[in-house]
């Protein structure tokens, strides 16, 4: 599937948005910022991590519309920025090597999710589902640095990094998503709740494997809070 066609299936989910929902007070606009966590690949040689800060940071715009009764269906559509600092060392005998990049990405997405928790009885919402998403823009900045011993002289080198992040950011990604909130209620303008997220084959790194450097792709988890602002009333629409 084409970058277009993509766009174009998020774009719909707008148009959803905004034409299928029920009777239900919902957060006008939801903010929140997540803590990505990578697993990072440490050898004698090879030292590769995430370090901090490393964030995302994401604009929503909370869609529910009805389907059955307990459980509702709900798409949520977004804006998200990603911002990850990579570090990446290996060295021994013939030298060493030193990379550290930032890498950074803009997407826009959708969660598709399961609603438990809307009886009027019920003061906490549980959900989860599923998060699909694309990229808009992809970015990768740092630079690179080495020693190289040769005849037992030393060769420094160095040059810096300023590229697409394509290799490190897919076209898109995907993942499953759970999230708890607080009932949004109308006196009340703050909402906040907090939501946990896995995403398989995120992005596409570097490792050592028996002594040669190989990509690998590596699945990413991500603790997110959310806080909705303001309060709507949506009619239902057959």
């Amino acid at each position: 599937m084409t970058f277009i066609m993509k766009h174009s299936i998020f774009t719909l989910l707008f148009l959803l948005f905004t034409s299928l929902v029920f009777s239900q007070e919902n957060s006008m606009i939801n903010l929140g910022v997540g803590s990505p966590f990578f697993g990072d690949t440490n050898d004698q040689i090879y030292n590769h991590k995430f370090s901090f800060p490393r964030a995302d940071y994401f604009i929503e715009l909370p869609a529910l519309f009805f389907l059955n009764k307990p459980k509702d269906l709900f798409v949520t559509p977004g804006l998200r920025y990603f911002n990850f600092n990579e570090e990446i060392s290996s060295g021994g005998g013939g030298g060493q090597s030193t990379e550290k990049v930032n890498r950074t990405a803009l997407s826009l997405y959708s969660k598709f999710l399961i609603n438990f928790g809307l009886g009027k009885q019920k003061s906490t919402i549980y959900y989860f589902g599923f998060i699909s998403g694309v990229y808009l823009k992809t970015k990768t900045t740092g630079e690179i640095s080495w020693r190289l011993v040769q005849e037992e002289l030393d060769y420094y080198g160095h040059r810096e990094i300023n590229e697409s992040g394509k290799r490190f950011f897919s076209k898109s990604y995907s993942g499953f998503i759970f999230g708890v909130k607080s009932r949004q209620k109308k006196k009340r303008f703050l909402n906040p709740g907090l939501e946990a997220s896995y995403f398989p084959n995120f992005a596409g790194i570097n490792t050592k494997i028996n002594n040669y450097e190989t990509p690998v792709t590596s699945g990413m988890a991500n603790l997110s809070l959310t806080l909705g602002f303001g309060t709507k009333k949506s009619s239902s629409k057959n």
